[in-house]
């Protein structure tokens, strides 16, 4: 019995119909598994790393006896209505010792500008501290003051944080809380060492 063209398409139609659906569907639910898995693993390796970065954090504030380290980011913080580009800064990640209270949400997305004096100075030094916030009259210390105070901070490091190209990514810092100290040589050059360890892990962070 022959088919005319007609019943024939209907067929033809129903044979591809059935055998692509179940392989469109298939590969549909692989495609979908594989995107939720790869998610999963840089979900579970970002959290990996910021146990290492925070662990890190930890080792520095027990090594140098100091009540809180943190680490500020920067970040795009879009643009004014004059079109100028807006940069802003977060802190992160921060460890404090018992007792000593956690300024993280605190400290987000404020605007570099209000922080300019400090930046710059870090920038160029690489790194800073200061062993009296009280009794130290400069400007690096004037620009900060009541920032400080809010913190209860009464003495401080901080230093920059660089990119393998040599950008500035943030800033690593170190808060005396209950008593005033002063930083030694060798403490310095560990402050500077931990700075540029940290750098490699923070740009492994997904934000």
């Amino acid at each position: 019995m022959s088919l005319d063209p007609y019943h024939f398409t209907l067929i033809l139609v129903a044979l591809i119909t059935g055998i692509i659906s179940p392989i469109c569907v298939q590969l549909f639910k692989y495609s979908i598994f594989n995107k939720s898995k790869s998610k999963k693993c840089d979900v579970t390796a970002n959290l990996k790393n910021e146990d290492l970065i925070n662990h890190k954090l930890i080792h520095i504030r027990e090594s140098l006896k100091t009540d809180r380290v943190w680490i500020w980011e920067f970040h795009n913080g879009g643009h004014t209505f004059s079109g100028k580009s807006l940069q802003k800064f977060s802190q992160t990640y921060e460890v404090v010792s018992k007792g000593i209270s956690k300024e993280a949400t605190s400290t987000q997305n404020l605007p570099t500008s209000l922080f300019s004096t400090f930046f710059n100075f870090v920038a160029e030094e690489g790194i800073v501290s200061v062993c009296n916030v009280d009794e130290e009259d400069t400007s690096l210390v004037n620009s900060l003051k009541s920032f400080l105070d809010s913190r209860g901070v009464k003495s401080f490091a901080a230093a920059v944080i660089k990119n393998i190209e040599g950008n500035t990514i943030g800033i690593l810092g170190l808060d005396f809380v209950t008593h005033k100290d002063i930083f030694r040589e060798d403490e310095i050059a560990s402050i500077k060492f931990d700075a540029n360890n940290l750098a490699g892990y923070l740009e492994n962070s997904i934000k």
